[in-house]
């Protein structure tokens, strides 16, 4: 169903009409064809559904004390609409979404909601790609000398496969996570060939560039601080 705000006729419309969808971008708003959604049911799908259905039993087995901490807290962590609008959660859509974040990095479900914490901020990513030697390690560095990074803290470490040096600004469904760590282990040269290899089936590519990108995420409210990327460039 579209939805259309109106003010002095019609300012933005966001959904699909018969066969064209309604839609913006960087450059305004703009109509395409409606596509016809596909499910290839893959692994990810197969997981992403499991931890939604996961995250749905949960909430109907909280305590009314435990929702309504879902429900109070809703108003502090708002999110972007499509048309780009703050939008409020309700208490069982805040729960499902952080939970959901919180299973997707094999981290406990939390039955009751907080106030938003100070996220870890990152400062450096830097790679190190040797594929003579095949290997490949990862240094991460925190903002500030002697920085103590905050408990309930894990890092989200992702890649691209190796693209070729025209992408210059890789999409998001390009990256594929390799690990989650704790952030307060050591993050100098951290070693990722195996799992590389495991994600893309080939270890970076001679003359290619490749993105990584790290994030961390509080495993007390979900909040994901900003990620910061690094590009390596594979040279013999």
């Amino acid at each position: 169903m579209a939805k259309i705000i109106l003010g002095i006729g019609v300012s933005s419309i966001s959904g699909s009409i018969a066969g064209s969808t309604f839609s913006r971008n960087a450059n305004g708003a703009y109509i395409r064809n409606k596509g016809i959604p596909t499910n290839s049911n893959t692994i990810a799908q197969q997981l992403s559904r499991a931890r939604f259905a996961a995250a749905a039993i949960f909430w109907r087995l909280l305590t009314l004390v435990q929702q309504n901490s879902f429900r109070d807290q809703a108003i502090n962590y708002p999110y972007i609409d499509s048309l780009g609008q703050s939008k409020t959660y309700t208490g069982n859509q805040l729960c499902m979404t952080v939970n959901n974040r919180l299973l997707s990095v094999d981290a406990p479900e939390i039955s009751f909601m907080v106030p938003p914490v100070s996220v870890m901020p990152i400062g450096e990513v830097q790679p190190d790609v040797d594929v003579s030697l095949s290997t490949l390690t990862l240094s991460v560095q925190y903002n500030g000398g002697g920085f103590v990074v905050p408990v309930a803290t894990k890092l989200i470490i992702e890649a691209t496969p190796s693209l070729s040096k025209g992408v210059t600004n890789p999409k998001n469904e390009m990256y594929r996570r390799l690990a989650v760590i704790d952030a307060a282990a050591p993050t100098l040269n951290m070693a990722f060939t195996n799992v590389y290899f495991d994600a893309f089936g080939a270890l970076p590519a001679l003359g290619a560039n490749v993105y990584f990108k790290a994030t961390a995420i509080s495993t007390q409210t979900a909040q994901y601080s900003p990620s910061l990327d690094a590009k390596a460039v594979i040279v013999p």
